[in-house]
Order: C-alpha cells, then structure tokens, then sequence
C-alpha cells in the first residue's frame, strides 16, 4: 500500500478557490456597479497628501453595492500610462484613505479612476474617472503644460445644488472673519422615511484649490442615464466576477501552437516565502483558472507554475489583466491662467512656512484589526534536513545529492536530468521527477536548481513521500532555500515573472490641530476634509472647522448616498474676509 502524505482537500481549496458560476461559461447573476471618488481638492503639490473617499453603487438601482468588497485606484500620468494603485477595502460600498505625493512625480494633469473587478467587464468608457493637477516645486512651471479641465477660473459662481438632494445644510453663514470657529448641521430631508440613513464625505477649501470643471456624484450619474452609458447591460459577457470574499486572479491556459484553451490543467500558484507554499486550480472547459487571494498572497511576490513539469513546454498560462488598459492623453495647455500661477506660488510659499514651523497637518491612520491568515503549506516536518554549506565545496545539485542525502538522486531520465525521492515503489509504480521548489516557490522545471552548488545554498528540506495536494500527486518534494531568501531574484525559467498586488489602503483623515495652533501661522487652503459622516432622521451631523488666515472664497462640497439609493450632491461657499 502506498504511504501518501495527505493535504486536507479543504486547505487546498480555500487558498485556491476556484470559483463556480462561470465553470461552463455561463454568465453568473451579477449587476454591474459605478464607482465615484470625491477628492479634499483638485490641485496639489508634491509632499501633500491627497484625501479620498470612494463610492461604489449597484448601477441599477444606486443602492450600496453588496457585490463587491474591494476596489481599486489607479493614478494615470498625462500620457495616460498608469502610474500607481492602491487597494481599497470597502464596507457597505464605501472606503477612504490618503495617497502621499511623493517628489518623484512630475508637474503636470492626472486622472484618478476608481473600479472594481466587476467594472472590468464594462471597460474603462462608462466609468468615472477625475482629473487632477499635481506641480511639483522643483520643475520649471515656466511653459509647463497645465490640462485645460484643471485650470479653475476667479469668477466662477458655485450654484447651490438642491433638486433632489435628500439633505439640508442649517447653521452656515455666508462670511467669517480669519481664525473664526464656525459649524453648520447636516440633516436628512423630511420627505425620507426614519428608516434612511445616509454616509457622506464633506471637504471645504480654497476656490483656486478646486475645479469648476469637476463633476459631482449626482451629476455623473444623471449624465451615465442622460447619455445612455448605464454599465447595466445584461447581454455583456461577464468575465471578471464580483470580489466579495476577497481578491480574485484569473486567467487562461492556452496551446503555444494552436492558441486554443485547454481545459482540466492544474495551475499551482505559489509564493517566495521561508515555508514551502501551494494553492492550485484546475482549469475549466474554457481554460480558466481562478484563484481566492489571501492577505498573505498579496503581501509577497506571487507566481503561477504548471502541476505538470512537462506542460510549461507545450501550454501558456496568461493572467488577466488586473487594471485597465492605458488611458488617453488628457488635453494640456500652456501654462498662462494667472490665477492658477498666482495660486501655486502662494501654495508653495504657505507650504514653506508650514514646514518652518511644523504646523502640516497631521495624518491618523485607522489601521484595520488582523485576523489570523491561513498558511497554505505543504508539510509541517520535513524527512530530511541538511545545510550545504556547512560541508566542503560541492560544485553543483548533482554532488550535493550524491554526498550529503540518502533520500534524493539526480538521475538521467530522456537526455535530460531530474530530482527524483527514493522512497520505496510498489511493484509496477513508474519513478517520477520529485516538486522543486526555490524559496518557497513551486518551479516548472529543475535546471536552474542543478546548476546550484553548495555555495549558493543555505537549506535544503526533502519530503521522502508522495504528496497529495487536491488532485495533484507530488512525487516527493525537494525544497532549496538560498542565503538571500525574499529577495532571492534567481533567474527561473518559470513561465512567468512574478505578480505583484497593488498594496491596500490605510484610511487616514486629518488630525486636529494641537493646544498651540493658534499661535502659529495658519494658511491652509484645505480648512475640512471628513470622510465618513453619518446621518439619520433624528441624528443630524454637526460639522465644526475653523478659518484660516487666508482670505476669499471657499467652497463646500458634500457628496454622498443613502440607503434607500439616492445620491447625495450638495455645494456651498462661504466667504473670509
């Protein structure tokens, strides 16, 4: 009787979930959402820090999406390549955080685009994205080229929004004086029943801080009705699926020759770590393979290998695209708008004196409660333990298997070499190549490991038996680890480079100022940014900021929905004299 080495089927098939619904490529019961960011501004400078909070609605009926638990942000450069992404965890459809603008960016027009896995399906066209005008103090802003959609204009009159907002906004005065502490009430309309309540994002700032060009939450989703651009379409083909329990990654297996997907291929997905790691999905009649991410997944460099060591030859695994695809080129124009130069210079100078006196803003991060991460390993105790270069210097795998194991051999096996495990065969059982793996990494083939000595070795760990993993048999297991171990960058012939994750956001808001704040210079252009304000009928929220010492006009912004499904737009201003 064979000694297996058995793997509960249940730990391989959380980490590796292969998700159903699509298996047959039948389209699964989902609705397509809209997403929606409001920003604390619309022009930054480098070394500030942008504030968002994003929205996400079933496209149907505007309620908070159920679907959907996690969201993306990407930053796109004027040329329309992406720049960075975060990660967003969502609750009840919504999720904020900060982006800290770091002086390798350049001075020019970005665009946000916020998207779930699901928006995929609909591309980039019918989602919401929003420009932004980031200048960096060490460019030469002389002739820099400024988007046209960013440049904020002196006399622009902001128009209050009431038609079917469902809140009021009482308390607020038309001026304040410099160093005021004012407040205002936001309440739910009286037309709502008790039951609706509603979570908003409030931001109030400096005109030349904000652009008259930038749509509200309201006015999107009227021009997405207006327009005919409902991501809603029920004919669409959905290939990216709703991520409710967490990250998914998808993708196909095809011939190399033929192009055609194959169906029923083991696809293992694995991770440089200190341990010995495995997740696998088999592949479904149209050569998709899914997998359930983990935070310990997306937390390291992740890679995607065949069960089959001769498949990476014949077969191409090709992931799906995690992002979407290059956005165009935003429109630019010289820089001459007087009142953006004026705005920036003075931006720059207030920055300065900020700095002088240690009176930026401070940031809280709400950090979020860790749970306790399934580890997807492979063994527990390995049969065999040794360390190579504690030994003299053996020049390859080859002598390092003969002199210092009894449990593994390199043999010659149809003109080439394997790593195979001894453990005794059962009358009629064939020999096979053992799993290799490199730092925690499951490897296609072994050529990289048989070209390895003793030098470049610190451990190597053998499990002398089969291993059953799912529906995969293992041949034994021969596990290398090098002195560098994480940052091992090994050059494999593994059928593709590694997959990084977009690392999650950390919400943050603004602290408030200290016991000595007023004695200090205070020029913000940002006097309010809160991202989670909560609303009932009879709990109204009560907004408290205090001026700053410079003067104009600021305008308020509040954006929001409820839980019945109505989208909440609401803009003010309020002058300082």
């Amino acid at each position: 009787m064979k000694n297996y080495l058995l793997i509960p089927s249940l730990l391989f098939l959380l980490t590796g979930l292969q998700i159903a619904g699509t298996a047959q490529g039948h389209r699964p019961l989902t609705k397509s959402e809209l997403a929606y960011i409001h920003t604390d501004r619309d022009i930054y400078l480098t070394g500030e820090y942008l504030f968002f909070k994003v929205y996400v609605a079933n496209a149907e009926n505007l309620l908070p999406t159920s679907q959907s638990s996690i969201a993306y942000l990407s930053l796109y450069a004027p040329s329309g390549t992406p720049v960075s992404a975060i990660t967003i965890k969502l609750t009840s459809g919504m999720g904020w955080g900060s982006i800290y603008l770091n002086d390798t960016i350049r001075s020019g027009a970005y665009r946000l685009r916020p998207y779930t896995n699901l928006m995929k399906n609909q591309g980039s066209l019918s989602n919401f994205s929003k420009e932004i005008t980031i200048i960096n103090q060490f460019d030469n802003l002389t002739g820099n080229l400024i988007p046209s959609l960013a440049i904020p204009h002196a006399d622009t009159t902001v128009v209050k929004q009431t038609t079917a907002i469902p809140v009021t906004v009482t308390q607020l005065m038309n001026e304040y004086k410099t160093g005021d502490s004012a407040k205002f009430e936001i309440r739910l309309s009286d037309l709502l029943s008790d039951s609706v309540c509603a979570h908003l994002s409030v931001n109030i700032a400096h005109e030349h801080s904000l652009s008259d060009h930038a749509r509200s939450f309201l006015s999107y989703v009227q021009q997405m009705k207006t327009e005919s651009l409902s991501p809603g379409n029920s004919s669409a083909r959905v290939n990216y699926l709703p991520e409710k329990f967490g990250q998914l990654l998808t993708g196909r297996v095809i011939n190399r020759e033929t192009k055609r997907p194959v169906k029923n291929c083991m696809v293992l997905l694995s991770c440089t770590d200190s341990i010995v790691n495995l997740s696998g999905s088999n592949t479904d009649s149209c050569g998709t393979f899914r997998f359930r991410l983990s935070d310990y997944n997306i937390t390291k460099k992740c890679y995607l290998s065949f069960g089959n060591q001769l498949h990476y030859k014949e077969l191409q695994i090709i992931p799906d695209q995690r992002d979407f695809e290059p956005e165009t080129a935003i429109p630019v124009l010289p820089l001459t708008d007087t009142i953006l130069s004026k705005h920036i210079r003075q931006a720059e100078l207030f920055m300065s004196i900020h700095k002088i006196y240690n009176t930026q803003p401070g940031i809280i991060e709400q950090h979020f409660t860790s749970t306790a991460t399934l580890r997807p390993m492979l063994y527990k105790v390995p049969t065999e333990v040794f360390y190579p270069s504690e030994y003299l210097p053996l020049k390859d795998f080859k002598e390092i298997a003969a002199e210092l194991s009894f449990q593994i051999s390199v043999l010659k096996q149809r003109d080439q070499y394997q790593i195979e495990c001894n453990y005794p065969r059962v009358d009629g059982e064939e020999r096979g190549a053992a799993a290799i793996f490199l730092n925690g990494r499951h490897l296609d083939e072994s050529s990289t490991v048989l070209r390895m000595g003793s030098a470049s070795i610190k451990k190597i760990e053998v499990m002398n038996a089969p291993v059953v993993c799912g529906s995969q048999v293992f041949n034994g297991i021969v596990a290398i680890f090098t002195p560098d171990g994480m940052n091992d960058t090994t050059d494999t012939r593994n059928s593709l480079p590694p997959l990084l994750f977009h690392p999650v956001s950390t919400p943050a808001r603004i602290a408030e100022d200290g016991e000595n704040a007023a004695s200090l210079p205070d020029f913000r252009h940002l006097l309010f940014w809160e991202p989670e304000v909560f609303i009932a009928k009879e709990h109204p929220a009560t907004i408290r900021f205090k001026t700053s010492g410079l003067r104009g006009k600021y305008l308020i912004h509040i954006e929001g929905m409820t839980s019945s499904g109505q989208i909440i737009s609401y803009h003010d201003e309020i002058l300082i004299k």
